[in-house]
């Protein structure tokens, strides 16, 4: 975690201007996804009190502008957020390239170029995605999920009380199979770097390879080679598929119990059928917020074992020239 936040900060601090446009775009799609089903609360009620046209058109042309709005909101903030995620990536990609060009022979007779290719491109690519996304559908999310608990407590403390108690216990499940995850996908982003390796090699080798009668033997190590491949990459999914399946039944416990309280507060005479559409849209709303949240987590997973591996490579270069100047030194000691 600790190397995450320590390349969030130093990539995105120069996109700090287009950060803070971000951040006022996000809270802006958050008033109006919390507003919208306000609105929709004060229309419904409103028309069955027996209220007059007039009224019902203003609250009824507000929600229209709100939803507007906000299918106005969403594109901008997406742009802005894959343009200061991309920004920050390639800014990385630039400097893992020129890290890598000024390492020693040492370094490179020990890698593959196909590996390092990997590394530096489909690593970080894989990383732009999270990086483009964290602050829209995580913190904005988060954001989103504790406005609607917040309404809701309002609105009725025991529905508050309930719906808060689904969303933490869902947040620490989906906590706990994300951590048991990364090593899963860390080991996914080996197994390919390794198989593009391998084969970056064997057709730069091609004449070698057909002179000497050596493609039965490739074809085989290249089966064992994608054998590995396709069982991290199963591994890997199979974790993701559980943590999905997880978000759906807890998502299935939470709209039940919305509407179970609903049906009960409506017989009861202690909630309007506006209040119970407010309920059902902030439910679906806190349960589509831990949806993307999940899927998050899951590029959280791959993103984690990217990072890993790209520290690995930044942490590779005191090693190296060490070992480097070390031996120039007994060199010009043997000369003298």
């Amino acid at each position: 975690m600790s190397t995450t936040v320590s390349l969030l900060i130093t990539y995105l601090k120069p996109q700090r201007g287009k950060a803070v446009v971000l951040a006022a775009l996000v809270l802006t799609g958050i008033g109006l996804q919390l507003g919208a089903p306000r609105l929709m609360q004060s229309l419904i009620d409103a028309s069955r009190a027996g209220t007059e046209g007039d009224a019902l058109t203003v609250l009824a042309a507000a929600f229209l502008a709100a939803v507007l709005a906000k299918q106005i909101v969403t594109p901008i903030t997406t742009w802005i957020s894959d343009n200061v995620g991309w920004s920050a990536m390639n800014a990385l990609r630039a400097d893992l390239t020129l890290h890598l060009l000024r390492l020693d022979l040492g370094f490179h007779n020990s890698k593959t170029p196909g590996e390092l290719i990997e590394r530096t491109d489909g690593d970080i690519s894989t990383m732009a995605n999270f990086f483009s996304q964290f602050v829209v559908r995580v913190a904005g999310n988060i954001l989103l999920m504790a406005g609607a608990l917040i309404v809701l407590w309002l609105q009725d403390a025991r529905l508050g009380a309930a719906l808060t108690g689904f969303a933490a216990i869902s947040l620490v499940v989906l906590a706990r199979l994300h951590r048991i995850g990364v090593p899963y996908f860390k080991a996914g982003r080996r197994a390919v770097a390794q198989t593009i390796a391998f084969i970056e090699e064997r057709i730069a080798g091609t004449e070698d390879l057909r002179g000497n009668g050596g493609l039965p033997f490739t074809l085989g190590q290249m089966r064992t080679l994608t054998t590995a491949d396709g069982n991290a990459r199963r591994k890997a999914n199979t974790v993701a598929r559980v943590t999905q399946g997880s978000w759906e039944l807890l998502l299935a416990g939470g709209l039940a119990l919305a509407f179970t309280l609903g049906a009960l507060f409506i017989t009861a005479g202690t909630m309007t059928l506006g209040a119970l559409y407010l309920v059902f849209a902030y439910t679906s709303l806190i349960s589509a917020n831990l949806m993307q949240i999940t899927e998050q987590l899951d590029d959280f997973q791959r993103a984690s074992a990217n990072i890993e591996r790209t520290a690995e490579l930044l942490n590779t270069k005191e090693p190296y020239r060490r070992r480097s100047a070390v031996a120039s030194r007994r060199r010009a000691g043997g000369r003298l």
